[in-house]
């Protein structure tokens, strides 16, 4: 936790010089979820065990036991963990579990873009389709 504190201070103190070349500091926390909040005014403030950013209208809240990495880029990204979704995509002890509805399209291809079958996922990242929304998803 102390390691993650310090490393949330040094970027902070270091978000004048890189926001020359980044436009963006992204959060990720350990589930994966990422979140983009533009440098030009961003203020982060701590809080409780909990980290708050504000940017332009933009604000999250983030517990630090949760956190995983920030980092600075030049491109916004917004990874969100499925919730609220109509479609429900996980892989669950190594096989595809998808409720969605009936006429179900489901398509399965590995990072480096095969296709594969849902019945049983070897640990790695696969890229889901369903019904032309497609998720990023992690099979341990």
């Amino acid at each position: 936790m102390k390691k993650l504190l310090i490393s949330l201070f040094c970027a902070v103190l270091a978000l004048d010089t890189v926001a020359q070349t980044n436009d963006y500091l992204t959060f990720r926390t350990k589930d994966g979820t990422e979140l983009s909040f533009p440098v030009d005014g961003l203020k982060i403030t701590f809080d409780n065990q909990q980290l708050h950013a504000v940017a332009q209208g933009q604000k999250a809240d983030f517990n630090l036991s949760d956190m995983g990495l920030m980092f600075f880029s030049e491109t916004p990204t917004a990874i969100e963990q499925l919730e609220n979704s109509v479609e429900e995509v996980a892989i669950v002890n190594g096989r595809l579990v998808v409720n969605a509805g009936e006429n179900v399209r489901v398509s399965v291809f590995t990072i480096d873009g095969r296709l594969v079958e849902g019945d049983y996922l070897s640990p790695g990242i696969y890229v889901v389709n369903v019904n032309g929304r497609t998720y990023k998803l992690l099979s341990r």
